[in-house]
């Protein structure tokens, strides 16, 4: 996904796509940035797996500390209260995805967070919708196009690209549905 400073998380699906297997959580950065508001998670653990059980964001609010002349870091939201799930596994957060791409409420709240509320986003367009989805529920670079629509192979607009994608992507193929091989 690249360098970013906003907060996300991305799905990771199996290889036929037919399970949710992990995820990662992206942390929006401590730095300031255009339009982004400064902020960290805490992030909280099960002490004997270690597996995630919620995550706390908090932001520093930029124009305020400018005003007052001092940072104060406030609260921001409970990953688990805020889009209403059970827990953090990853069928939990892909459903999260699911519902930015059909619930207008899931998909501003994303968003407002993904950009740490830095200010009040208009309501998100069904373009807008679909690339958050496509961001949310795809961890990996060619699913996120074919989610999205575009072409593996886009010569005219990104011939660099296309010709990694040309390179990559047959050095690994399907085979009956569950297989792969790294030749033919």
């Amino acid at each position: 996904m690249g360098h970013t400073h906003r907060d996300e998380f991305h799905v990771t699906r199996s290889i036929n796509a037919s399970k949710n297997i992990g995820y990662s959580i992206v942390a929006g950065s401590l730095t300031s940035f255009t339009n982004l508001n400064p902020s960290f998670l805490v992030i909280e653990l099960d002490e004997e797996l270690l597996i995630p059980l919620n995550v706390k964001t908090y932001i520093m609010n930029l124009t305020r500390a400018n005003l007052d002349g001092y940072p104060t870091w406030e609260y921001s939201h409970d990953f688990l209260e805020e889009y209403g799930v059970p827990d953090m596994s990853p069928d939990s957060l892909y459903d999260v995805g699911h519902r930015i791409l059909i619930d207008q409420e899931t998909s501003d709240k994303y968003n407002n967070n993904r950009f740490k509320r830095f200010k009040k986003y208009p309501p998100n367009n069904p373009a807008i919708k679909k690339q958050l989805y496509c961001d949310v529920t795809t961890s990996e670079f060619f699913e996120r196009r074919i989610c999205m629509g575009d072409p593996l192979y886009d010569w005219d607009k990104d011939p660099m690209n296309a010709m990694m994608n040309l390179a990559l992507n047959t050095w690994v193929k399907k085979q009956d549905g569950s297989k792969k091989s790294l030749t033919e």
